[in-house]
C-alpha cells in the first residue's frame, strides 16, 4: 500500500476548499480503520481512521466529524491493489462522554457514512411490572422491558444478595429457593457501554407447598329476588392467603363465579333468577397456587317476585313499564308492550 498519508484539519480543510470532482466514483467498500473504541477513559488519546475503496483513483472524499463538528478530511489515495481514500489522525482525545463520531465517504451526490458512540454514560430505565408466577414447585419472574438511548443488552436477576446471572429476555424461571423461606427478588438492566438502571422494586416470594384452610362459617345472612348476600370466615396459611374463588351450583352445574382478595369475606351475587334454589361453596388460594379444601356449603332459594294481582307480571315490571292489571298483559296495546311467559 501507498504508504503516504495525506491529512488536513478542519481549519486546512477551511482554508484550501474542496477540489471539485471530475468523475463521481463507485464506491465498494467503507470501513473504520482501525475501528475507534466504545469506550474509553476521558482524556485519553486513540488512533481513528477510516478507508473506502472505489473504481477511480480520485473523486472520492472523506471527512471525520466529532459530534457533527469536522476535525479533518482525506482525498484518494491509490495504492497497489486498489483505489483507497484515507483519513488518519492519531490525537483524537476524548473529554467528554457520549461523543459521536462520524465518518462520511463522498463521490459526487452519493455520499455513505459510520458513526460510533464513545463513552455514553446514560442507562437504561428501571424495570418495572416486577411479578412472580409460583407454583408448588416453581417460580418464574417476569418484567416491562427497560429502554434505553442506545439499546439494552440484558438484564441481572437477584436473589437476596445473591446474583443470578444475566438473562437477554423479560422472564426466566428462578432457582434455589427454599420451601417456606421467603426470599426477595429485584432486577436490573444493562446496555452495552455497561451502564446499569437502578435495581426494581422489590418482589417476596416464597416456593410453598402447603395449602391453606378451609374458609369457614359460609353462610348468606340476607336475599332478595334479585340478589344473594354472602359472607364467610377467613381462611389461613403459612404465607398468606391471596383469594377467595367463589363456586355456584345450581341446575345441576357447577361454575366459577367470582374471585375476591383476601381481604375480602363477603360477596354479593347479583345474577339470579326469582324462585330459583342455588348452592355456593368458596376455596381459598394462596401465592403459590395451593388451594384449600372447599368451605361447607350454603343452599339459597331465591323467592318468587310479588305479583299483587296475580296476572302473572310481577309488580316491579308492571311499575317499571307503566301497564296495569291484566288477565292478558300482552293486550296493553297502548304501551306496545308484549309479554312472553315462560312455561311453567
Amino acid at each position: 500500500m501507498n504508504t503516504m498519508v495525506r491529512f488536513y484539519f478542519a481549519t486546512l480543510f477551511g482554508c484550501i476548499g474542496v477540489a471539485s470532482i471530475a468523475t463521481a466514483a463507485t464506491i465498494t467498500s467503507f470501513t473504520w480503520s482501525p475501528a475507534p473504541p466504545t469506550i474509553t477513559t476521558l482524556n485519553q488519546t486513540f488512533p481513528l481512521g477510516a478507508s473506502a475503496y472505489a473504481d477511480e483513483t480520485n473523486s472520492v472524499e472523506l471527512t471525520i466529524y466529532r459530534n457533527g463538528v469536522s476535525i479533518g478530511w482525506g482525498d484518494m489515495i491509490p495504492d497497489d491493489t486498489g483505489h483507497e481514500s484515507y483519513f488518519y489522525s492519531p490525537n483524537i482525545s476524548i473529554s467528554t462522554n457520549n461523543a459521536t463520531f462520524t465518518a462520511i465517504a463522498t463521490s459526487g451526490s452519493i455520499s455513505l457514512s459510520l458513526s460510533v458512540l464513545v463513552n455514553e454514560t446514560t442507562p437504561p430505565s428501571t424495570p418495572t411490572n416486577f411479578a412472580a408466577i409460583l407454583t408448588p414447585s416453581s417460580c418464574t419472574v417476569s418484567w416491562t422491558a427497560s429502554t434505553d438511548n442506545v439499546g439494552v443488552t440484558g438484564y441481572e436477576l437477584r436473589r437476596d444478595s445473591t446474583s443470578l446471572g444475566t438473562e437477554t429476555g423479560t422472564s426466566r424461571s428462578v432457582s434455589g429457593l427454599v420451601y417456606n423461606v421467603p426470599s426477595v427478588l429485584t432486577v436490573r438492566a444493562r446496555d452495552a457501554f455497561g451502564n446499569w438502571s437502578n435495581w426494581s422494586a422489590p418482589l417476596t416470594v416464597t416456593l410453598d407447598a402447603t395449602s391453606p384452610t378451609a374458609p369457614g362459617s359460609l353462610a348468606s345472612p340476607s336475599q332478595t329476588g334479585t340478589s344473594v348476600t354472602l359472607t364467610w370466615t377467613a381462611a389461613t396459611d403459612n404465607v398468606g392467603v391471596v383469594a377467595y374463588d367463589i363456586y355456584r351450583t345450581w341446575a345441576g352445574g357447577t361454575l366459577l363465579l367470582a374471585t375476591t382478595g383476601p381481604g375480602t369475606l363477603s360477596f354479593v351475587d347479583a345474577h339470579v333468577a326469582p324462585a330459583t334454589m342455588y348452592t355456593y361453596h368458596l376455596k381459598a388460594r394462596d401465592q403459590s397456587t395451593n388451594v384449600s379444601p372447599a368451605s361447607n356449603t350454603v343452599a339459597v332459594t331465591i323467592v318468587p317476585l310479588a305479583d299483587g294481582d296475580s296476572d302473572g307480571l310481577p309488580d316491579v315490571f308492571e311499575a317499571l313499564f307503566g301497564t296495569t292489571a291484566n288477565a292478558n298483559p300482552s293486550g296493553e296495546a297502548n304501551h306496545n308492550l308484549k309479554v312472553h311467559r315462560p312455561v311453567p
